[in-house]
């Protein structure tokens, strides 16, 4: 299956598709999401996966002694005048009640360092601490909270990429100022809330904001389910795989940029098990 095109939007945003303020990011390789953003005052660029299947921007950061982390560029926090490094649990509603608030905070280990955070994705796991900076897409720059990588699970290791950049939706987050999409939503008004992935050719595409019309053709809107867990979480009306039926009362399905494999629940998978060849082979599977 070859997908050409496709965009992630809320409903609302169908209505309006004006590519206001537009952030449009040209990925570097033309089957993965690859992109640079930089950090910080003076910038500090790196390569990062758009990840739908996740909410927060990670980037390893100098501290992070991991084989995972030294092969890749690292954030040197010190060197950025902007850099600010946030409480454990990224508490300001509590430490900013004055002393009584700070107290609390101390007695429930609330304002140690963040170096025990733990973000688990599909394969591997980051520990690290909360970090805020500027963060510049493209030509747009606002301040957003991310995590600082710390230590970096050996699955990153071979990895094209120096961080991940997560473009789920808020609920998915830490909190709203970790989500960066919500952030430049928040920045410029002007922008829809759309972000677009787009497959054409000998290259690949991300934006935000809205996207480009041109060559697109006719769109088709899926509705995302407000599931309040931060997922892209589609309904699927159907799968077919070699004239075979499956899903037929449909089912839900997350689209996730972050991997190219296609994941089933057990009882999905097994029936495209028994409707495709040996393992090893292709065949086409049809999703409505």
């Amino acid at each position: 299956m070859r997908l050409a095109s496709f965009l992630l939007a809320t409903a609302a945003a169908a209505e309006a598709r004006k590519p206001l303020g537009l952030v449009a990011l040209r990925a570097e390789r033309p089957s993965d999401f690859f992109g640079t953003v930089s950090i910080g005052t003076p910038p500090q660029s790196f390569k990062v996966l758009f990840d739908t299947g996740s909410g927060n921007l990670v980037v390893p950061t100098t501290q992070c002694q991991s084989n995972a982390c030294t092969v890749h560029k690292r954030f040197k926090v010190k060197a950025s005048e902007s850099a600010f490094t946030h409480a454990s649990h990224d508490a300001p509603e509590i430490t900013g009640v004055g002393n009584q608030g700070a107290l609390f905070a101390h007695a429930l280990g609330l304002d140690r360092p963040q170096s025990d955070v733990t973000v688990s994705f599909g394969t591997g796991s980051v520990g690290g601490q909360m970090i805020s900076d500027q963060v510049c897409l493209g030509e747009v720059c606002a301040t957003t909270s991310f995590i600082g990588a710390v230590e970096e699970s050996d699955d990153f290791l071979d990895r094209g990429f120096d961080g991940v950049l997560g473009l789920a939706l808020p609920d998915m987050s830490f909190a709203k100022s970790y989500n960066v999409p919500e952030v430049l939503f928040a920045l410029k008004p002007s922008m829809q809330k759309v972000v677009g992935f787009r497959m054409d050719g000998g290259h690949a595409e991300v934006t935000v904001g809205g996207y480009h019309a041109a060559g697109v053709g006719e769109m088709t809107w899926a509705p995302v389910h407000n599931n309040m867990d931060g997922k892209w979480t589609i309904q699927v009306d159907g799968i077919s795989a070699r004239g075979r039926g499956i899903c037929q009362q449909g089912c839900s399905a997350l689209v996730d940029t972050g991997t190219n494999m296609l994941a089933a629940t057990p009882p999905v998978a097994q029936a495209l098990r028994e409707a495709g060849p040996s393992c090893g082979d292709h065949f086409e599977v049809e999703i409505a």
